[in-house]
């Protein structure tokens, strides 16, 4: 009974030093667990985070997309504008050379047209001095000639 005894604390010993190592291990693979969760836990925040901030990021680069669409489009126009205000006033000098051409002839015109006049006044004047000188003669034609004269 002794030995039966000694074998059943032997037995018992052994069974309790199983228990606490089995306690042990629980408790390490609770904590590994326990450790692993928050792991994931943390894992799947950041996997949040970083799909928040993608979108984010797409919707910034749709908005600048949409911003670099509309102002090349302003470009374009802008380009247009100015093409079409470059041939107008192309337009306008053609126009105002030719104006020029045209007042510059018409002033050649008037010069010359009032260069002869005056050689004419000229003649005239010159006439009519002589027709004073010759006056004594020809009093009575003298104011038929100041009258055509005035």
């Amino acid at each position: 009974a002794a030995v039966l005894r000694a074998e059943s604390q032997k037995q018992q010993a052994e069974a309790a030093r199983c228990l606490d190592i089995a306690e042990r291990d629980s408790l390490s693979l609770k904590t590994s667990v326990s450790e692993w969760q928050q792991r994931h836990a943390d894992e799947v925040a950041a996997r949040a985070a970083d799909a928040e901030a993608l979108s984010k990021a797409q919707k910034m680069l749709t908005t600048g997309e949409q911003t670099v669409g509309e102002l090349q489009e302003r470009c374009r126009r802008l380009g247009d504008s100015c093409d079409h205000a470059h041939s107008a006033r192309e337009e306008e000098i053609v126009d105002m050379r030719w104006r020029l051409q045209r007042a510059e002839g018409h002033a050649k015109t008037l010069s010359a047209e009032a260069d002869r006049y005056q050689t004419q006044l000229m003649a005239l004047v010159g006439l009519h001095e002589n027709c004073e000188e010759e006056a004594a003669a020809d009093a009575p034609v003298l104011p038929l000639l100041r009258q055509l004269t005035a």
